[in-house]
């Protein structure tokens, strides 16, 4: 939702702009699983990694 404020982050229109400019409006998370375990919970902790 980059052209909404969020908590920590300020109204933006210029966001989604910019990524059409340069990325085709594509915008997004991937993720891999390293260990299967439980479900993800509300709390749980998480981390970027490059």
């Amino acid at each position: 939702m980059t052209t909404h404020a969020q908590t920590a982050m300020p109204y933006r229109p210029e966001v989604l702009k910019s990524l059409g400019r340069h990325n085709d409006a594509c915008a997004g998370i991937y993720a891999e699983v390293l260990t299967p375990g439980a479900l993800v919970h509300l709390g749980d902790h998480a981390e970027l990694q490059p």
